[in-house]
């Protein structure tokens, strides 16, 4: 599973990128999710995981997007003015 921010620009880097790697650990540890192995990119991040068959890879991705999104957000208040003036392209 490959993880992007919604900007993709490159903000997966230092204090953030250890804050989202230790978010992405802990939720995928509550929901019982084994992380075999994970890298975290300057702008995106590969998961490898075994998951359980009652959760979808589109929910698993929710989870982990929306958490590690508001915990990003509260810690790293900068990030909300870098991103301010960019356009999301809607497919």
């Amino acid at each position: 599973m490959v993880i992007t921010p919604t900007y993709r620009g490159k903000i997966l880097v230092g204090y953030v990128a250890l804050v989202v790697e230790g978010t992405i650990r802990k939720t995928c540890k509550e929901m019982k999710i084994e992380v075999i192995d994970m890298a975290v990119n300057v702008d995106h991040v590969h998961l490898f995981i075994e998951d359980p068959p009652k959760y979808s890879v589109s929910f698993i991705a929710k989870k982990i997007k929306s958490r590690s999104s508001r915990i990003i957000r509260q810690h790293f208040s900068h990030l909300k003015e870098w991103c301010k003036g960019i356009k999301i392209r809607r497919m």
